[in-house]
């Protein structure tokens, strides 16, 4: 018997902020797991950042959006637009792209990031960067595979009291 998954995104509204809050814990703490402290990995909770999202999905500067498979919510995004000082094109940064780990290399994490593309370039925007922490090898292969190159430039963060290097993708779009 063949069956067809059918992938839908949609723009996420303000009472999708418990459900985007699960799938990002459920998704820092399998993604970052070996580069994130445990501790800090255990102690995430989806109550704590709904709170945040609910703000967020309220402000108009940030764009969300949700992934669904069969119905099911499996995946989020969230892209914003980027003041520069440096350029005089327009530049937006993707924050966040989270799936369920289940459902990963399932072609949803690559219609959601399209689904941001097709977004941006609707409003004649130039440029999309986005952050990753260096030791994330499967976001970095995904980025690259969906088009995005490393621009050499890095960042250094703290999460748990671990002192983390990022590094600057983007595409021109």
């Amino acid at each position: 018997m063949w069956y067809c998954m059918t992938i839908l995104v949609r723009e996420a509204i303000v009472e999708d902020a418990k459900i985007i809050s699960s799938i990002g814990v459920k998704s820092w703490q399998a993604a970052y797991r070996g580069i994130v402290p445990d501790e800090y990995l255990n102690s995430l909770s989806p109550k704590q950042r709904e709170v945040h999202l609910i703000k967020s999905l309220s402000a108009l500067t940030y764009r969300f959006a949700i992934g669904e498979l069969d119905g099911q919510c499996v995946g989020m995004i969230c892209f914003y637009p980027k003041n520069s000082e440096e350029s005089l094109e327009e530049v937006w940064e993707l924050e966040a792209l989270y799936l369920l780990p289940q459902y990963w290399d399932r072609g949803i994490g690559r219609e959601l990031i399209q689904y941001a593309f097709r977004y941006m370039r609707g409003l004649k925007v130039n440029i999309c960067n986005l952050w990753v922490l260096i030791d994330n090898h499967r976001a970095k292969r995904f980025y690259e595979y969906m088009g995005l190159t490393c621009t050499g430039k890095e960042k250094t963060i703290e999460i748990g009291g671990k002192k983390l290097i990022e590094v600057c993708y983007s595409i021109c779009l």
